[in-house]
């Protein structure tokens, strides 16, 4: 039930724990809950370049940092591998979404020790879905919020390239 690793609740964990949620805010006349879906940008290359322990010592602070940047009432699960999940209770979409974007920046700002006198900074991915109106049961919530993650991932990821282009006035430089 709790991962050795970030002594967060794992998977499984989370599994019951949303199923409980859900039954509540069914009880509840539809109360809100959000569910946030968070993947650590790259961090196959942490793990190449510096080793699984560093790799691992890093997912563990990370997890910590995520933790402080959520209520007390919310439940942060480390999901898989590099992924984070967390569920807020009575959160609306906006209020997730304001917390998600809260959460990147800290975990962004953090600089990570890998070697002595060396750190690296990571990016999260971070996609939201909310009961009821991104789904009903735990598949539909998860699944949601995964999509919206990865397309998260893949506009960060486009971003950067596309503002890299030359653009028409770049050109005119040229001339």
């Amino acid at each position: 039930m709790t991962d050795p690793l970030t002594d967060l609740p794992n998977s499984r964990a989370f599994y019951m724990m949303l199923e409980q949620r859900i039954a509540e805010c069914q009880r509840l006349n539809k109360e809100s809950l959000a569910v946030i879906s968070m993947d650590v940008d790259d961090f196959k290359k942490v793990n190449d370049t510096y080793g699984h322990a560093v790799g691992d010592r890093m997912l563990a602070n990370i997890g910590a940092v995520i933790k402080k940047e959520l209520r007390q009432m919310d439940i942060l699960t480390r999901y898989a591998g590099d992924e984070f999940v967390a569920i807020m209770p009575m959160a609306s979409s906006v209020m997730a979404g304001m917390v998600a974007e809260r959460i990147r920046a800290a975990v962004q700002s953090c600089k990570f020790t890998v070697r002595t006198g060396r750190t690296t900074e990571v990016g999260l991915s971070i996609g939201i879905s909310c009961f009821p109106a991104d789904g009903e049961t735990t598949e539909e919530l998860l699944t949601a919020a995964a999509r919206n993650m990865q397309r998260d991932k893949h506009t960060r990821k486009v971003l950067p390239e596309l503002s890299a282009m030359p653009t028409a006035s770049s050109y005119d430089t040229f001339r």
